[in-house]
């Protein structure tokens, strides 16, 4: 099955959890990848550029994550929050956010991602690629 090209923006800090996550994203078909670890960068994208879908994977102590939260909901970019921290963190405010705690089970990442992009919860069929191929991924500074 054919889908349109979808383009997602993943914020997230930890460069190992960021290339997962990259690599989950990118098995749904048809789908590119921004990442960025900034959420000042990631805010000023977001209202430069139309996105998707989102996957928030970082906190900071200074609650700038909540900053860019309020501009996911705001532009209407559905967004999933991946986060080693308890659920209550999000504090009842984005009560449509799905939640997935960190470790993650790949599964889990994969049908959020395909229900935030094309409203199933089917996961499609995993492309094959050579390891180490990063070549869907676009690295935003």
């Amino acid at each position: 099955m054919k889908r349109s090209l979808k383009r997602v923006l993943v914020v997230e800090n930890s460069p190992l959890m960021a290339m997962e996550l990259i690599e989950l994203i990118e098995e749904s078909n048809n789908v590119t990848v921004h990442l960025t670890s900034n959420i000042e960068f990631a805010i000023a994208i977001l209202n430069e550029y139309s996105f998707d879908g989102a996957v928030v994977g970082i906190q900071d102590q200074f609650g700038q994550w909540r900053e860019l939260a309020d501009t996911l909901s705001k532009s209407a970019i559905p967004w999933i929050f991946v986060s080693g921290h308890r659920p209550d963190v999000l504090g009842g405010d984005y009560p449509e956010t799905p939640y997935v705690e960190k470790p993650f089970a790949a599964l889990q990442v994969r049908s959020l991602v395909e229900e935030m992009l094309y409203g199933t919860t089917e996961v499609m069929p995993v492309a094959v690629r050579p390891p180490g191929d990063r070549t869907g991924a676009n690295i935003l500074r």
